[in-house]
C-alpha cells in the first residue's frame, strides 16, 4: 500500500516549496508520493516521480450542461454568458477537452491512477439538501462522458471513480455501484473510496465512531464489489450536527449564481473539512478495504503548512 498526500500542482501555491524540500518531507514522514491536481502553471518544486496519482478537474454542477438542458441552465445561471463563464466553454465538447488536458498531464508525469468525481450538485441543492437529479441519471451521464473520454485509449493508469454524498455514486447502494462499474467501458477502472464523503452520506450519525461503523457496514454490504476499491481518500469527522445547524439557519438564496456558489462553497467547507480521521477504529477501516493507494486528503494548499495534520493522521493509523 502506497501512502500519499494530496497536493495542488500550481506554481504560486507551491512558491514556498522546493523539490528537495518536498522529497525530504515525504521521506521524513515515510510517504511514497503525492496525488496531484493540476491548476494553472506547473510548479518546478513537484517532480514527476513523486506524483503517483492525479485528481481530474471537476465541476460540481455539470449534468444539465452536458445534456444541453438550456431551461435548467437558465434557471440556475440566469444567462448563457454566466454558463460560459462557469464552464469556460460554450458546448459540452469543451468539458471533454478540459479532461483530455488533465489526462495528458497524468500521462506526462507517469501517474498510476486518475480520479473522477461521479456526482452532480447545484448550489441550490447544497444549501437546501434537495435533489434535482436521481443517482441513476448522474451515474449514466458520467458513464457516457467517460466512455467518450476514454474511447480508443489505453492509458498506463487506472481510472478510479470517487464517491460523494450528492446525487450520483455514493457507495451506499451496491446496485448503483454495480450499475456504474458495468456502464464504464474503460477496462482498468476501479473505485476511490473517500471516507469523509461516505460520512457525508450519513447525516444522522452525530459522532465519528458512528460514522466509521456506518462506513464499515456500507463496505461489507458491497460484498465482492469491494475488490474494485483500489484507493482511499482518508479524512473526515462526523458533521451531522453541523448539517442540522446549517439547515436550521439556512440563508436566503443569493440572486446570482456566483453568489449562490460562494454560499454553497462555504457550507461544504464546514460539512467536509478534510481534517485528520483520528478515531481509534481508523486503522480497522483501512485494513477492511486494504487499498493499493492511501491518500491522506487533508485541507491546505502546500505541504509544509499541513505537516502537523499529516503527522496526526499517521499516528492515528499506527495506533491499535
Amino acid at each position: 500500500m502506497l501512502k500519499l498526500i494530496n497536493i495542488v500542482d500550481n506554481k504560486e501555491m507551491l512558491a514556498a516549496e522546493t523539490a528537495e524540500g518536498i522529497k525530504s518531507m515525504l521521506a521524513a514522514l515515510s510517504l511514497d508520493g503525492v496525488e496531484a491536481i493540476r491548476c494553472g502553471e506547473r510548479s518546478p518544486a513537484l517532480c514527476n516521480e513523486d506524483i503517483k496519482g492525479v485528481h481530474l478537474i471537476f465541476w460540481s454542477d455539470w449534468v444539465d450542461f452536458w445534456r444541453g438542458n438550456k431551461k435548467a441552465l437558465l434557471q440556475k445561471f440566469g444567462t448563457m454568458e454566466a454558463v460560459e463563464s462557469y464552464y469556460g466553454c460554450t458546448a459540452p465538447e469543451g468539458l471533454l477537452d478540459a479532461f483530455r488536458a488533465d489526462l495528458a498531464y497524468a500521462e506526462e508525469v507517469g501517474a498510476e491512477y486518475v480520479v473522477f468525481h461521479v456526482s452532480d450538485v447545484s448550489p441550490e441543492e447544497t444549501l437546501r439538501y434537495s435533489r434535482f437529479h436521481r443517482d441513476e441519471e448522474v451515474i449514466d451521464a458520467s458513464a457516457e462522458f467517460l466512455n467518450l473520454l476514454f474511447k480508443g485509449k489505453e492509458y498506463p493508469f487506472a481510472l478510479l471513480l470517487e464517491n460523494l454524498w450528492w446525487p450520483g455514486f455514493t457507495m451506499t447502494d451496491p446496485h448503483m455501484t454495480e450499475r456504474l462499474l458495468s456502464k464504464v467501458e474503460y477496462q482498468n477502472t476501479g473505485i476511490m473510496l473517500d471516507t469523509g464523503h461516505l460520512f457525508g452520506a450519513a447525516p444522522s450519525c452525530r459522532d465519528t465512531g458512528e460514522c466509521i461503523a456506518f462506513a464499515r457496514r456500507m463496505i461489507e454490504n458491497h460484498g465482492s464489489l469491494v475488490s474494485y476499491i483500489k484507493g482511499m481518500h482518508l479524512h473526515g469527522r462526523a458533521t451531522g450536527n453541523t448539517v442540522a445547524r446549517l439547515l436550521q439557519t439556512a440563508p436566503a438564496l443569493a440572486p446570482g449564481f456566483a453568489e449562490r456558489f460562494q454560499q454553497a462553497y462555504e457550507w461544504v467547507l464546514q460539512i467536509d473539512p478534510h481534517c485528520p480521521l483520528t478515531h481509534p477504529d481508523v486503522s480497522r477501516l483501512v485494513e477492511q478495504v486494504a487499498p493499493g493507494y492511501l491518500t491522506l486528503e487533508l485541507a491546505g494548499s502546500g505541504l509544509s503548512c499541513r505537516r502537523d495534520a499529516i503527522e496526526v493522521q499517521l499516528r492515528a493509523l499506527q495506533a491499535k
